[in-house]
């Protein structure tokens, strides 16, 4: 039997294009252009697919837009939820062999796990941050509560 990946949610309001256009990060390649951002579901990751009149007529536009859904299919699989992913066509997409439209792709979701990778590497810094700011502050409590004797004696070191 074949394997079938279907599309997630698509995006589909304008206002939440214009907020992955101008809030998102941008990953570009020769083929197409994707924008990310993270949006209000954790659950979800949602796309959209847009194309300019700079590409030409409806009929190409169209086209454009069907190459990338299913570049979205068979490669956004193992990209993370909580995001949303906006596609822009380009002028290449048009004419761009589908392997190299493949390749586009994988180049960009190598780029975008990177970017996950980095994020998460920073909220773990400030997690720890966080948790030795705790512990200094506990430290200085206990600090307070003991004897005055016993805090010459440690720094003495007898």
């Amino acid at each position: 039997m074949k394997k079938t990946y279907s599309l997630p949610e698509r995006i589909r309001n304008r206002k939440h294009f214009l907020l992955a256009a101008n809030n998102g990060r941008k990953f570009v390649a020769k083929g197409m252009i994707v924008q990310v951002i993270q949006n209000k579901y954790p659950e979800k990751k949602r796309v959209g697919f847009t194309t300019t009149k700079k590409l030409g007529c409806a009929v190409v536009r169209n086209r454009v837009r069907r190459r990338l859904r299913e570049i979205c299919r068979l490669m956004f699989t193992g990209v993370p939820v909580g995001y949303d992913y906006v596609f822009i066509g380009r002028q290449a997409t048009i004419d761009r062999p589908f392997d190299m439209l493949q390749k586009d792709a994988k180049y960009i979701v190598a780029q975008i796990m990177q970017m996950m990778a980095e994020k998460e590497k920073k909220e773990q810094g400030r997690k720890l941050f966080h948790s030795d700011v705790d512990c200094l502050a506990k430290t200085d409590e206990i600090s307070e509560s003991l004897p005055d004797n016993l805090i010459a004696d440690a720094q003495s070191g007898e």
